[in-house]
């Protein structure tokens, strides 16, 4: 009997340890906006906040590593008014998910996405 509750207590314990791994996201976000699969995870990656005025929305726009002009646009669901600060750099981790269905950037080399944030670092 010992045995059973020292080890119930032991996995009752990991479990608050693993949960508590989990990461909260750095403010709330439209979970409508990610559909589908994740297409990337980035991590640790610098992007400039930027207002697209085409589709009306705020992105965080980055840099293709190893191109010469290619950058992603992912765009954000739901950025609270602190951070919609154009040109502000930010550092990030993320997920990256397919944009609308038709719609195209307006700036060649550029991939329209929703931007998941799960980490960010102002």
């Amino acid at each position: 009997m010992n045995t059973l509750k020292t080890g119930l207590i032991g996995l009752e314990l990991l479990i608050l340890l693993l949960s508590g791994c989990q990461q909260k996201p750095p403010f709330p976000q439209d979970e409508n906006c990610f559909k589908g699969k994740i297409l990337k995870k980035v991590r640790d990656r610098e992007g400039v906040i930027a207002f697209n005025s085409i589709e009306n929305k705020y992105s965080i726009n980055t840099h293709v590593a190893g191109t010469y002009d290619s950058q992603d646009i992912g765009f954000l669901c739901n950025l609270p008014d602190s951070l919609k600060q154009n040109g502000r750099l930010v550092h990030f981790d993320g997920h990256y998910y397919k944009y609308d269905e038709g719609r195209t950037p307006n700036v060649a080399g550029a991939t329209y996405y929703y931007l998941k944030i799960t980490n960010l670092k102002k």
